[in-house]
């Protein structure tokens, strides 16, 4: 069965959610070619606003009003998982090749990623506010409009920025692991370490990273 999985070129994951709880998303693969009732649309009334990305996969975001998550690439369901708990997608792979997993969401507010994951936007988000963490070798490019961007940056992590944001908090020991070469802000703070941030910042700022 899960020889069979390895060979589709483009699978989707029904996922099957139940509020407050963590379910993985290890159902069957549908090849959607031969199914055209195959579908990755997440309840709508079970949205989720954080995505928590580790391991080594590639996520693609896309703003939507329907959410939804597509594994388009070779994956083995017992390395790569997709669970949801309240509002958070966790997405994990311990693949050796990268897997790639498009999901779709509306009101996106937070980007978390670690090890050598790796999350790019297609197109530009609109949101309110927005944070993105990174550590360790993930990257992220970003594209967005958002009145306050909340931005930590550890390790050997790297982020590309484009767009624009009324407020933005960049917290980064090394400033070139922040490309903001194509984004526009009309009041921004830099900061070495959350330590640092903490004496500057009020409680309120620093609390957006719980």
């Amino acid at each position: 069965m899960i020889q069979d999985m390895k060979t589709l070129t483009k699978t989707f994951f029904s996922l099957v959610l139940i509020a407050g709880v963590m379910v993985s998303a290890t159902v069957p693969a549908l090849a959607v070619d031969n199914n055209k009732d195959a579908t990755s649309a997440i309840t709508a009334g079970l949205p989720f606003n954080k995505i928590l990305v580790s391991g080594n996969v590639k996520v693609v975001l896309v703003q939507s009003t329907t959410p939804g998550v597509e594994v388009d690439t070779h994956f083995n369901p017992e390395k790569t998982r997709i669970q949801k708990k309240g509002l958070i997608l966790m997405i994990s792979s311990t693949e050796v090749d990268q897997v790639m997993v498009t999901v779709s969401v509306n009101d996106l507010q937070r980007i978390d990623a670690s090890e050598n994951s790796a999350v790019v936007t297609s197109g530009r988000f609109n949101v309110k506010y927005l944070q993105i963490f990174l550590k360790d070798y993930a990257t992220a490019n970003v594209n967005a409009v958002t009145g306050s961007l909340y931005t930590i940056i550890k390790g050997n992590a790297s982020l590309k920025l484009s767009g624009a944001a009324d407020q933005h908090t960049l917290i980064a020991k090394e400033s070139a692991n922040a490309d903001l070469g194509r984004f526009k802000c009309k009041n921004m703070e830099r900061f070495t370490s959350e330590s640092l941030a903490a004496m500057h910042l009020p409680k309120s700022i620093m609390d957006q990273k719980k």
